[in-house]
């Protein structure tokens, strides 16, 4: 029933808001920790023009994710990592796990960098909102 499924697309929509707000938090309590070099600054989106602001920059299509419904339902997650104040890293991960790890240009991050150990710490800001 459409009525139904635009109820739970509601309900999703909300549960990936707050779950954002708690991945934002909890990257905020980890850099004042220390467990974040500080050099690094970690975006979760939460604007189109934050998506497409960093999908130019980046020479990617994240800027598109906006109207994706996977994102707007939080079964898709991104994270920006920006390193000295300039774009550096585009993450896309589901239920915790990474399906892209982008420098500029698309560019692969090496599953077996620091920059990707990196990307796998970030994730686990989410872990415990599902």
């Amino acid at each position: 029933d459409q009525i139904a499924r635009e109820a739970r697309a509601m309900e999703n929509e909300r549960i990936a808001r707050q779950a954002r707000i708690y991945a934002r938090k909890t990257i905020r309590k980890w850099l004042a920790e220390g467990k974040i070099h500080p050099k690094f600054d970690i975006i979760i989106p939460s604007t189109q023009t934050e998506m497409v602001t960093d999908g130019r920059a980046m020479s990617n299509c994240i800027g598109g994710y906006w109207e994706h419904s996977d994102w707007k339902q939080g079964s898709t997650e991104l994270a920006f990592i920006h390193c000295d104040g300039k774009p550096y890293i585009d993450l896309e991960f589901r239920e915790g796990k990474i399906c892209q790890a982008r420098y500029c240009k698309n560019e692969t991050v090496p599953t077996n960098s620091k920059d990707y150990a990196l990307c796998e710490f970030v994730t686990k800001a989410f872990a415990k909102v599902a």
